[in-house]
């Protein structure tokens, strides 16, 4: 018996991969250098990547040929090349290796591999492929892996209390990493399945524990991975259907039936006490209620009898309520950004009809749109292979996401909540499988709505939690406590991000139940009053896509905006200033356009209207208030936005206390004086140019190692000289007023103000069921003081 270990497989690969890189030409190239009559040849599947045909041909060529075959192929090479004295020493190395004795190799070394050399083809067949939801076709492993990340220490086992998961974070960008501390280590899959002989391996429905498993069988199989292992790959359910059939929950039976064509019972138990296997058992979570205790006891009399051998079991997160003695457990973690570009090109490679050209456009091109900012909750959403897998489809057929991206949300959450369970034949039984897809779905959005009514709108102490339950069912706390784990082990959308802490597995499908419980309630009073609060700005957006009566809601969210401001003279007085000053502008943007770009300028606080697109007229109304106008179409506004921008340097130069340091005060000072240049070289009246030129006379030149003259200049003179400019830009453009007389809370109002604005205009985009007469109304009194509201609505009546 020839044994094959990696190095020796890898050596072969160096050497033959130049001569079957084609597929074509392999089955030529094994009939030169063995002749036809070979016996290995018949049992020689030449298709294939190069990476799995080479070890697939040498393992044939061992045990249907032996050293002769192997030492022949090796033969025929050498004549094909040209001499290459390096080569050449290798080839020779390589034979002489081949042609060690066999008594060198032990017994129970010559039986793996002979056990593994007659696994191999099944093995292949049975693990090689993958069948993807709502593909046609099976797809092989090695064409659409992409190596995971394992957490070494699963987020349900942290001690962190809420207050800490929160510390630090921007709340939703950061959603998907609660529990991931900077300390948990993360490593690839295939480094944990080395590093650790027993591994329980947890993770969330469809994040990939059955793939790995297989490509790991696929990697040992093919000499990659633990080459002196019998890998073996059990699905639990199966095992359990099989067991039952003959009444013996005996993994030893089980084993020995698998191997029974290519090793005795007796071979089977010598190489289980040398512990030469690499059992995989997949799916502890799919084996049925009743038939668990069984299943768990049979695994612990089998480690006690064949410690010594490799184990790898999965189960779903909340799922393993047995704690098998040693055993390491670990995570499956989300994908990052880099394995979801992977997936991405490999999924269109897999399943291109068209060849790779297209699906590399195709990948690409989904790569461009996840990074787009409209994207990111689906980008939030695609972070385990079956969501993302989802997504690559949907945009495989459309070329774009879904113009309402709730399709999509609603598409994950039928996956997660029946489909995939159902595509496999799962059946799970508890007192959460009593409640109907319907009911579930009912409970969900009850705990989704009653979470964010809480400024704290993400995490759930597990009292909490299962008191809504309890509450919303009428049963009692400890049966809520079997229903939170079984929404969490079946379906994944309830997750444990710390011990007794909970929330949504994706802040995308809370939102998405709460949008569902207002659209059924229909009561729009009660969501208006929360336009101002960011937590509910994905809530609205999905509302409005979801309402029948979008029309009826936005009118109502107009109006709740419009009395943020509605109490306060000083700011109703700066929202006329701001219609005044959009009035003796004469350009052809939609008046709201100019309105809300005046109304940006003139808060004094922030410039928040630099960035580099285009505030141009779109056939979709679009209030883009971060922008630069256009010069071709409106130099006025041009002329504005740079005087606003050179206030904003100057009060930054004059600041007391300094706004800036020693180090970016040569900067600031420069942008200033550029900012001056492009202003004198500008259509401005002779006037306002001389005047212009004369404040910045009295600047006076600091350089930044005269700090300390800068700072002192600041304190005296540098606020005066700056009031002055801001009077210029008064009188003779009449923008940037002074706004100083203003409080703290009238400045965060006009924020909200703002802020709604720009979610009125988002949602009224997402709407599909606003009347023209609604949306234009809606549009036309956007960023108006309310005298002028009121004079629109009587003239729209008096029309009427």
């Amino acid at each position: 018996m020839v044994k094959l270990d990696p190095s020796t497989i890898n050596k072969f690969v160096e050497i033959l991969r130049p001569f079957v890189e084609s597929e074509k030409e392999r089955q030529s190239f094994l009939i030169a250098a063995l002749g036809n009559d070979a016996p290995a040849l018949q049992h020689i599947s030449c298709g294939g990547s190069v990476a799995t045909f080479i070890p697939h041909m040498l393992s044939k060529l061992a045990y249907f040929g032996g050293r002769e075959a192997l030492c022949a192929v090796l033969e025929y090479a050498r004549e094909q090349m040209s001499v290459h004295e390096n080569i050449q020493q290798r080839i020779d190395k390589l034979i002489r290796q081949l042609n060690l004795p066999a008594s060198t190799t032990n017994d129970v070394d010559g039986l793996v591999q002979k056990v593994r050399n007659g696994l191999y083809d099944r093995i292949q067949n049975l693990h090689g492929t993958i069948q993807l939801l709502d593909i046609a076709h099976p797809v092989e492993i090695d064409r659409l892996y992409v190596d995971v990340n394992i957490l070494e220490e699963p987020c349900s086992y942290s001690r962190l209390e809420i207050d800490e998961l929160l510390r630090g974070r921007e709340q939703r960008e950061d959603f998907n990493r609660f529990g991931l501390s900077k300390v948990r280590e993360r490593v690839t899959g295939l480094q944990a399945v080395k590093k650790y002989a027993k591994l329980m391996i947890l993770g969330k429905p469809g994040s990939g524990k059955t793939t790995f498993l297989q490509h790991v069988v696929i990697e040992c199989n093919q000499g990659y991975l633990l080459a002196d292992r019998i890998p073996i790959l059990i699905r639990l359910r199966d095992f359990v259907r099989q067991a039952k059939r003959v009444s013996n929950f005996s993994f030893d039976s089980h084993i020995s039936s698998y191997l029974r064509e290519v090793a005795s019972q007796q071979e089977v138990t010598a190489l289980l006490s040398a512990g030469k296997f690499l059992l995989l058992l997949d799916g502890l979570d799919e084996v049925p209620e009743e038939n668990s205790d069984a299943v768990v006891d049979e695994i612990e009399f089998f480690l006690d009898n064949y410690d010594q051998n490799n184990f790898i079991i999965t189960c779903r997160v909340q799922a393993q309520k047995y704690r098998l003695n040693r055993f390491n457990y670990v995570e499956v973690a989300d994908f990052n950004l880099k394995q979801i570009v992977k997936f991405a090109h490999k999924w269109f490679a897999a399943n291109s009809r068209n060849g790779l050209q297209e699906a590399e456009t195709k990948s690409s091109k989904l790569i461009e749109l996840f990074n787009l900012p409209e994207n990111q909750k689906i980008k939030e959403l695609a972070v385990t292979p079956i969501l993302l897998s989802l997504t690559c489809r949907v945009f495989d057929d459309k070329g774009k996401f879904y113009s309402k991206q709730s399709e999509l949300y609603e598409q994950g959450l039928e996956i997660l909540l029946s489909k995939w369970d159902n595509s496999r034949r799962i059946k799970r039984y508890s007192v959460y499988q009593n409640l109907s897809i319907e009911q579930k779905r009912k409970l969900l959005t009850y705990l989704a709505v009653r979470k964010f009514e809480q400024e704290q709108y993400m995490l759930f102490e597990q009292d909490e939690i299962q008191s809504y339950i309890a509450e919303y069912l009428d049963i009692s706390l400890e049966d809520s406590q079997i229903l939170l784990e079984s929404i969490e082990a079946q379906h994944g959308l309830i997750v444990e991000r710390a011990q007794r802490i909970y929330s949504f597995s994706h802040l995308t499908f809370q939102e998405y139940f709460a949008a569902k419980w207002f659209c059924e309630q229909a009561d729009w009073q009660v969501l208006a009053k929360h336009i101002s609060e960011a937590r509910y700005r994905e809530v609205f957006l999905v509302t409005t896509e979801l309402s029948s009566n979008s029309g009826q809601l936005l009118k109502i969210v107009k109006n709740e905006i419009d009395s943020i401001l509605d109490a306060d003279n000083e700011l109703q007085n700066f929202l006329a200033r701001v219609y005044a000053k959009s009035q003796s502008i004469n350009i052809p943007y939609h008046s709201a356009k100019i309105r809300a770009f005046y109304f940006s300028i003139n808060r004094n606080d922030i410039l928040d209207f630099q960035s580099t697109s285009n505030f141009s007229s779109t056939s979709t109304f679009d209030i883009n208030i971060n922008s630069v106008i256009n010069p071709e179409y409106a130099p006025d506004c041009v002329l504005d936005y740079e005087l606003a921008l050179l206030l904003y340097n100057a009060y930054c130069i004059a600041a007391d206390p300094p706004m800036i340091d020693a180090s970016s005060y040569s900067h600031v000072n420069q942008q200033f004086l550029q900012g001056y240049e492009k202003l004198t070289t500008s259509q401005i009246k002779a006037e306002f140019r001389l005047k212009l030129e004369k404040i910045k006379n009295v600047l006076p030149s600091f350089s930044w190692e005269d700090w300390e003259s800068y700072k002192n200049w600041g304190l005296t003179e540098g606020r005066i000289w700056a009031n002055k400019l801001r009077e210029l830009i008064v009188t003779y453009r009449n923008v940037r007023h002074s706004l100083d007389y203003l409080k703290n809370e009238q400045w965060e109002l006009l924020k909200q103000y703002y802020d709604a604005n720009k979610l009125l205009i988002d949602c009224l985009n997402r709407a599909s069921t606003v009347s023209d007469t609604v949306r234009q109304e809606i549009e036309d009194t956007l960023f108006l003081p309310l005298a002028e509201i009121e004079k629109y609505k009587t003239t729209q009546s008096n029309l009427e």
